[in-house]
């Protein structure tokens, strides 16, 4: 019965996701055939899935927490990171330490394929390297929740 209980959650997370990514794929694709691309559609997909990491990874320090406060305060570092990113400077201007962090980060590509999509200037490889980072920070945010809720957090 333990197993049911903590599946379900962890299914109804996934699950959702899984659907909407479908159904974009399938609009993207009949678009596609019919000459006409929709950006909106893939930047709302792509925000979905860094949402859906974020979520995963935070619900994972929430687990781990010791009190409230923690669990608000641990997260707030990933708001920063866009900043460091190619947010609002371009990672060639910076120093070559700040650059090499700029480059690295998982908000980088993700940022450069919005800014693609909205701009119309083309993606190049940072799309799949955004999803690749929005699905690996959720494969290991699903991971550590799922292990620790199952193990039972010690607080």
């Amino acid at each position: 019965m333990t197993a049911t209980r903590t599946s379900a959650p962890i299914a109804a997370h996934t699950t959702a996701p899984a659907i909407t990514a479908t159904g974009l794929r399938k609009s993207l694709r009949r678009q596609a055939r019919a000459g006409r691309h929709r950006p909106e559609l893939a930047a709302i997909g792509l925000l979905t899935l860094l949402t859906l990491a974020l979520t995963s990874l935070s619900a994972g320090i929430g687990l781990v927490a010791k009190n409230v406060e923690t669990a608000s305060n641990i997260p707030m570092p990933l708001t920063f990171l866009p900043f460091i990113g190619s947010a609002i400077v371009r990672p060639e201007s910076m120093p070559a330490g700040l650059r090499w962090f700029a480059e690295y980060q998982p908000f980088t590509p993700i940022i450069e394929t919005l800014r693609g999509l909205w701009l119309g200037t083309g993606t190049g490889s940072s799309a799949a390297i955004g999803l690749a980072w929005c699905v690996a920070l959720t494969v290991v945010g699903y991971l550590w929740v799922h292990r620790t809720f199952t193990t039972g957090a010690k607080r």
